[in-house]
């Protein structure tokens, strides 16, 4: 069992990544509704770093399912690559 500081992403893969017939992720493709929202922005980092957690998404198919349609939009993919070349390498 992870926690410290991983405990909130934890809570996160638990809760939208349940397998509730009804729930955000499966009512819609958004976290908030039928738009993608700050809710989207704010919570796709806290799933970014999912191994290193210990998650595996393919135990939460509604959190992988959202995952993927976030990682796969255009401004996500600029974000994260213009991160790459602010952020010095770890070492």
């Amino acid at each position: 069992m992870i926690g410290g500081p991983f405990i909130g992403a934890v809570f996160i893969c638990a809760t939208l990544g349940s397998q509730r017939k009804t729930g955000p992720c499966l009512s819609f493709e958004f976290v908030a509704g039928r738009k993608h929202s700050i809710a989207d922005m704010a919570i796709y980092p806290w799933i970014v770093p999912h191994t290193f957690q210990e998650q595996n998404l393919d135990d939460f198919p509604n959190l992988k399912r959202w995952f993927n349609v976030i990682g796969a939009r255009e401004a996500t993919q600029r974000a994260y690559a213009l991160a790459d070349k602010i952020n010095p390498p770890k070492p």
